[in-house]
């Protein structure tokens, strides 16, 4: 099993390489009022109008300033700022110990290393509430 491997905050996660269309530098981000509070707006990703939310928002994570290790993950069609991309890496899926959180965004926890490594749920990701593109028109 692939991993793509991320930090937001202190803390490292983890999605499936094959969820993972691609990771970006951070772009302008057009704002869409009356969003949800996780959604910071919407851009154009290479003719691709996508909806934009910050992980750490959703995660509950401290929100810091963006630097320039800031990326753009994008998965499920949408696009989450995450604080850095770190690595792909391969492992047996048999290192994965399953865990669930309350919200579901959390499929399993990985010992890697020193890290620990949370798996996210691409799926639940991907429900997050969407911004309307047209209200910022």
């Amino acid at each position: 099993m692939k991993l793509v491997t991320f930090r937001v905050g202190d803390e490292h996660y983890a999605l499936p390489l094959d969820d993972v269309q691609s990771i970006e530098r951070l772009q302008p981000i057009r704002p869409v009022p009356l969003s949800s509070r996780h959604v910071v707006g919407i851009l154009n990703l290479r003719g691709v109008v996508m909806t934009v939310c910050d992980l750490r928002s959703i995660l509950s994570t401290t929100m810091t300033a963006y630097s320039d290790d800031t990326r753009l993950l994008v998965a499920g069609g949408l696009g989450f700022i995450v604080d850095e991309a770190l690595d792909v890496i391969e492992l047996d899926p048999e290192r994965v110990e399953p865990r669930t959180d309350a919200h579901g965004l959390i499929t399993g926890l990985i010992q890697d290393g020193d890290n620990l490594l949370a798996m996210l749920n691409s799926a639940t990701l991907s429900q997050a509430p969407q911004a309307n593109p047209s209200a910022a028109v």
